[in-house]
């Protein structure tokens, strides 16, 4: 029996769990816990401030302390987004004349800042771009020719 335990433990210690809604309940049992610790943490610290300096100062420190947290709490849930690099290709396809769009656009709208930007999109992501088109396309034709 002995063997068969020490033979199976490996594959029961890696297997997954059967009841996931245990793992969530006690996550939120334990923040639940942490709240009501840091709400009695915050009253026993403005009860001690307010003794000791006055009833302004005990908001002040406890407004200060939540502003603090709630910073600190919303610049770290914020999304953290790399930096995408720009494709070498696809800007020198979006500088030559070989891009299709870019060979019907006069000479002066080319040089713009923001028409460079967009071409350079266009040539970095061809397949969302074309979507893109053919769908505003679709909806101009549709509210130009309506019913016809």
């Amino acid at each position: 029996m002995l063997k068969l335990l020490l033979a199976a433990a490996p594959y029961l210690l890696k297997a997954p769990k059967s009841a996931p809604r245990r793992s969530i309940g006690g996550a939120l049992v334990g923040a639940l816990l942490i709240c009501v610790a840091a709400i009695f943490l915050l009253v026993a610290l403005f009860l001690v401030v307010q003794t000791n300096l006055g009833p302004e100062m005990a908001c002040l420190t406890i407004g200060a302390i939540l502003l603090i947290a709630g910073l600190v709490f919303w610049m770290s849930s914020r999304a953290k987004l790399p930096a995408k690099a720009i494709d070498p290709e696809a800007a020198a396809l979006a500088k030559t004349q070989q891009d299709p769009i870019a060979g019907l656009l006069p000479d002066g709208f080319k040089d713009s800042p923001a028409v460079k930007k967009i071409m350079t999109q266009m040539a970095e992501n061809p397949i969302a771009a074309s979507a893109a088109a053919l769908s505003l396309g679709l909806i101009i034709s549709h509210e130009i020719f309506k019913d016809k």
